[in-house]
């Protein structure tokens, strides 16, 4: 990681990070937290994320959304439970057109990744809450074939709704998860 040097002394991608993320304390920070334990469990980090991608993970030929929740809602001290979270699966009628700077529509309003990750982080009290704590994350795995059959046009999906029809895992076995569920993904 390179250092670029300034009156001020060093800057860094990593002071950045360390400065711009902080704790995982806010509702975005976890989702961006959840996309790369996804990512890490796939193996497929790359050097950098795409904020505006249709998808969040790339994984080999196939494309990734991942979803994110927890019990608690961060920020704290302000704590409210959600045992039975909710998260969007919603069709996109448009994506971002990196080689034409804008937002594009869709002809018909769809889901464009192959798969779903949805993360759910489970500490129940401010004390316990550790996000870095893989043991206190829950994840479930979809093909998006799946989701369109099984949720039509709905909007969003509890997590006990998705239990019901997704591969469930810890962390270590995420990407033997994804893996069955990709098996006769046509792209």
């Amino acid at each position: 990681m390179s250092r670029a040097e300034t009156a001020l002394g060093s800057i860094s991608a990593s002071d950045f990070a360390v400065w711009g993320l902080g704790a995982v304390n806010s509702n975005l920070k976890r989702a961006m937290l959840a996309e790369y334990l996804v990512a890490r469990a796939l193996e497929c980090c790359s050097e950098y994320h795409e904020q505006w991608d249709d998808f969040d993970v790339r994984y080999g030929r196939f494309k990734v959304e991942v979803k994110s929740s927890g019990y608690l809602t961060p920020p704290f001290p302000t704590v409210h439970s959600n045992p039975n979270p909710r998260f969007d699966i919603a069709k996109r009628t448009e994506f971002w057109s990196e080689s034409g700077g804008r937002r594009v529509a869709y002809d018909v309003p769809k889901r464009p990744a192959d798969a779903y990750v949805f993360c759910y982080h489970k500490a129940q009290t401010a004390v316990d809450y550790h996000p870095f704590d893989l043991g206190q994350w829950s994840f479930l795995a979809a093909s998006t074939a799946l989701i369109d059959t099984t949720f039509e046009g709905q909007k969003s999906a509890s997590w006990s709704s998705l239990q019901s029809v997704a591969v469930e895992c810890e962390f270590p076995g995420l990407r033997n998860a994804l893996d069955r569920v990709l098996q006769g993904v046509q792209i």
